[in-house]
């Protein structure tokens, strides 16, 4: 029923515009028949991010690869979704920016969001 209700979100029909892609990639993904150790030769630093609402086997796969492999960094960000990167907020950005500037700068901390006007009769 969730599924149902969401198709018809603008967001439910961007995914149906990209669903013949999504069907390619996973069974590219399916085909591939990786195991971790075919990961260990990657060198370059590497951010992985998983939703903090995404399914768990997302955050699973993320620490199993990191423990794997030195040059990649895992993370969860909290109250984000699978598909973060097309509505990412803030947390995202933020993350990716922290990651890029690895000790070559700071962030300024964000501002407190100020108190909603309650509008009463």
């Amino acid at each position: 029923m969730l599924s149902i209700l969401s198709a018809r979100t603008s967001t439910g029909a961007e995914m149906r515009e990209l669903l013949p892609t999504a069907v390619l990639e996973m069974r590219a993904v399916l085909d591939a028949d990786a195991e971790l150790a075919d990961f260990a030769s990657v060198t370059t630093p590497t951010l992985m991010l998983s939703g903090g609402w995404s399914p768990d086997y997302f955050a699973e796969v993320g620490r199993q690869l990191a423990a794997a492999v030195p040059s990649i960094e895992f993370g969860v960000l909290p109250g984000q979704l699978h598909e973060s990167p097309l509505r990412p907020g803030i947390r995202l950005p933020r993350a990716a920016a922290r990651f890029l500037l690895a000790g070559e700068g700071t962030l300024r901390p964000l501002p407190a969001r100020r108190p909603r006007l309650k509008l009463g009769r």
